[in-house]
């Protein structure tokens, strides 16, 4: 497998999900503004992300790729197919119970993430109604991340990196064709939501049948017992529950606040989620089911180098990222969502909140490779603590910074939180002896850092002389905002060459994988 190149083929893919999501991003804000509607879709629609993201992409996958691996190749093709016939079974059994279960319970899960919404009995009633629309979903999207689990473990990286476009383009059509269906316009996103799962879970299944993996679902209880999934699956299920729980705080604190704190923070996680998705979540779908192939092999010199390859090419990237999104967040938002509904009075606070998160977007993405090595080695039991401590601590934060900071307490409590999560996970890997930082480390922090800096300035100082606002056309404004981005990245690129930083060579020398 190439290591560089299935990172790239991920990573455009991801970057055309998100940018498609960005597109799903400007008609809500277009439409429907910072209003109450748009506060019971974002809570709803983050309360199924929620159970998505504990269930589905988070403990199934993690446990689930590492063992599938190990069966891979030690076993036949039958006992490969009874294995992920049981574990289907367990998925699609889990996921129906917790649909049943929360659709009876809605209005009492709302009331208890969000109980501010008890003071107005409009937001309450339609948050109601647009979660009972998108619980499905979790069954949908739990198929489809299992699908994309053993496509992985397969090499078939692109196919499961498809699918999140699939759910935008549903919600984009849903929102501009279906909103003259319904009563109320809102609903039509929820719609747009469970279409999109079903087009997630189908267009997989030619390529599990085209691996001999397309099998129905069959609980086998005597066999199921020799599975270790459940042994490892119970500490990731904590631990992912921890770092999602802090979702369920933010939003009780922020039910609580201004109306339209929970849309302004959700346009700014938005953001910060494009290149943390990018970098973090396209390099960690390729390194699981590599390294836990590579496990078998106990070649710590390979998990070195996989290791310091992911986190350069993502410090590559991330360092810049986060200068642009909080030296010229203001100019990113009023670009992509300051029309119709959204106004200047949202752009302001969505940028508080962006500038924060963007300080710890280099955790973020650290994080997301750092943790796979655990899983990669089955070890489950010292990301779930390290996740617990970091929520507590996280907590405390908030307490202490929502007097001062309101809606944007929550991305500095979470970025400040990421990097004491970080220090962490390299203290116990450094003790395990897996990875440890190089001497040639400083050089390379040193040329980002400076070549980051005078990317940062020279857009700056480019963008003070353009007025984005003057241009009344979405398309040109976002034309002059790329260009102005790409041409920036052009200088950062000069920057590190002239400081001695082989890009080419970073890429393809073959001791980097």
């Amino acid at each position: 497998m190439n290591f560089i190149k299935s990172i790239a083929g991920v990573s455009l893919i991801t970057i055309f999900s998100r940018l498609l999501g960005f597109t799903r991003d400007f008609i809500i804000a277009y439409f429907f503004g910072v209003s109450l509607y748009t506060d019971s879709f974002f809570i709803a629609f983050k309360i199924s992300n929620f159970f998505r993201s504990i269930l589905a992409e988070g403990a199934l996958s993690q446990t689930f790729i590492p063992i599938l691996s190990t069966y891979k190749k030690d076993y036949d093709l039958k006992e490969i197919q009874k294995f992920v016939s049981n574990v289907l079974f367990f998925v699609i059994l889990i996921s129906m119970l917790l649909t049943i279960f929360f659709n009876i319970f809605s209005k009492s899960i709302i009331l208890f993430i969000a109980p501010g919404f008890i003071n107005s009995i409009d937001k309450l009633d339609i948050s109601v109604i647009l979660l009972k629309i998108m619980f499905p979903y979790i069954i949908l999207i739990s198929l489809s991340v299992f699908i994309g689990s053993i496509l992985n473990v397969w090499n078939y990286f692109i196919i499961p990196a498809i699918s999140p476009i699939l759910l935008n383009f549903s919600m984009i059509v849903f929102s501009l064709v279906g909103i003259k269906y319904f009563d109320l316009s809102i609903y039509s996103l929820s719609w747009g939501v469970i279409f999109g799962g079903i087009l997630q879970c189908i267009y997989q299944l030619p390529y599990l049948k085209k691996i001999n993996m397309l099998v129905l679902p069959k609980l086998n209880f005597k066999k199921f017992t020799d599975f270790k999934i459940f042994k490892n699956f119970l500490p990731l299920l904590l631990g992912n529950f921890i770092n999602q729980i802090s979702f369920v705080t933010n939003a009780i604190f922020s039910s609580k606040l201004k109306s339209g704190s929970i849309s302004w923070i959700y346009y700014s996680d938005r953001l910060i989620e494009f290149p943390a998705s990018v970098l973090g979540v396209s390099l960690s779908t390729i390194l699981l089911p590599l390294l836990s192939k590579k496990k078998l092999l106990n070649n710590k010199k390979f998990y070195q180098l996989v290791i310091d390859k992911g986190l350069r090419i993502s410090f590559l990237f991330a360092l810049p990222c986060s200068f642009l999104l909080f030296f010229l967040s203001q100019e990113i938002i009023e670009s992509l969502f300051q029309y119709g509904n959204f106004t200047k009075f949202d752009t302001i606070k969505t940028k508080e909140s962006l500038e924060f998160y963007s300080l710890g977007l280099i955790a973020f993405v650290f994080i997301k490779i750092l943790i796979q090595v655990f899983y990669a080695q089955k070890n489950t039991v010292i990301p779930s603590l390290i996740s617990l401590f970091t929520f507590f601590l996280t907590q405390f934060m908030n307490l202490y910074f929502l007097e001062i900071f309101h809606h944007a307490s929550f991305a500095l409590s979470s970025s400040l939180a990421s990097w004491i999560n970080l220090i962490l996970l390299f203290y116990f890997l450094y003790k395990k002896k897996l990875f440890y930082i190089k001497f040639r480390w400083i050089f390379f922090l040193f040329r980002v850092f400076l070549s980051s800096i005078v990317m940062s300035t020279f857009i700056y100082l480019l963008l003070s002389y353009i007025d984005l606002l003057s241009f009344e056309n979405l398309i040109l404004r976002l034309i002059i905002l790329i260009l102005t981005f790409l041409f920036g990245f052009f200088i950062y690129f000069i920057c590190l060459f002239l400081l001695g930083f082989n890009i080419i060579k970073f890429f393809l020398y073959k001791n980097y994988i």
